[in-house]
């Protein structure tokens, strides 16, 4: 077995602490070297995260960390709008990355990363979790086999309790559009436009979209109807002012092929599984799904990935497209009118 893979953590908050950390260090191919942010007590909490990492050094300074540690891997859960300096600075000091969504705010940043993975040789992964669901690698695969036929019309709706939580705290980072980049469209509606282009393949032509920032400075809501090469249409109503189950997310997806829908439904269902329906056109009973994928989580790929063992499961191409249909959401709903996505 070679040596694990020296891991950095930039960005020491909830998800970084509660997640990436905890799986970093279930993985017998990682160790953790390392652990920046800007906040001293947010680099505490990532050393007392467990015993076995109160030696972790910790910096203030990301540039000072990839300097002195030297990590040959990092995460980044930074503000969205740290992103993509943070991207560009680790690839350039030979670390593969592992970026939390959205890769970056902007169709410009997303094209810098993905010529600089190309000229560093790095990986470069998305934790775009979906990816690597089971769920969701069954309703890819489906499509792409073509059990759907050409897919004709998507509707999806997904809404989480995000204004009340924002309102609870002291305006969090999240809703100041010079660290978020967005509003609830550049969160958790992230993951929305990620997986419908990820697991249909779709190119997106045309964007018509109507905003409600309610009482921020950022989307709060988000209708959208966006038309995509060859015909297909999509509608999403992103909303971030329900009631909510805690802070989770509801969704409805619904896939509509010429041969039959997918129906997708999570938050709700028993232990808080995704359900998902098969209806083939002309059957009055669901049809019967094959063997699920193998699942697989972002840090797990990740390290898979940089042994070579894997493709990458959330691309940086894949953070390229959310940010060309996200810009022209924004630019719909600010001019009231239909907007052309960027080729």
């Amino acid at each position: 077995m070679p040596d694990p893979i020296r891991v950095a953590l930039i960005g020491c908050g909830g998800i970084m602490v509660g997640r990436h950390l905890r799986l970093m260090l279930q993985h017998e191919d990682a160790t953790l070297v390392a652990f920046t942010d800007p906040v001293a007590a947010a680099r505490q909490r990532a050393r007392e995260a467990d015993p076995t990492l109160a030696a972790v050094p910790t910096f203030a300074d990301h540039a000072q960390m990839l300097a002195e540690v030297q990590p040959e891997a990092v995460v980044i859960g930074t503000p969205h709008s740290f992103h993509h300096r943070h991207i560009i600075d680790s690839l350039h000091a030979g670390a593969h990355v592992l970026v939390e969504k959205p890769m970056v705010n902007t169709a410009a940043e997303a094209e810098e990363v993905i010529a600089t993975r190309d000229a560093t040789g790095k990986v470069v992964a998305i934790a775009y979790q979906r990816h690597g669901e089971a769920t969701f690698r069954q309703i890819k695969r489906l499509i792409d086999d073509g059990s759907l036929g050409d897919i004709q019309f998507i509707t999806a709706e997904q809404d989480q309790p995000w204004h009340t939580v924002m309102l609870q705290r002291e305006l969090p980072w999240r809703v100041k559009p010079e660290l978020s980049g967005g509003g609830q469209l550049n969160d958790s509606g992230s993951h929305l436009v990620d997986i419908l282009l990820h697991v249909t393949g779709l190119v997106p032509e045309r964007v018509f979209a109507l905003q409600q920032h309610l009482t921020l400075d950022v989307d709060v809501n988000s209708a959208i109807v966006v038309q995509f090469h060859g015909g297909a249409i999509a509608t999403l109503a992103i909303v971030g002012n329900s009631p909510g189950i805690q802070a989770h997310v509801w969704e409805d997806i619904a896939f509509h092929g010429s041969k039959g829908t997918l129906y997708y439904r999570m938050i709700g269902q028993p232990d808080q599984r995704p359900w998902l329906e098969w209806r083939r056109q002309g059957d009055e009973a669901p049809t019967p799904f094959p063997t699920p994928p193998a699942e697989t989580t972002p840090d797990a790929n990740f390290l898979a990935a940089i042994r070579g063992r894997e493709p990458v499961a959330a691309t940086a191409e894949d953070g390229l497209r959310v940010a060309k249909l996200s810009a022209a959401i924004w630019q719909s709903a600010q001019q009231g009118k239909a907007v052309t996505v960027a080729s």
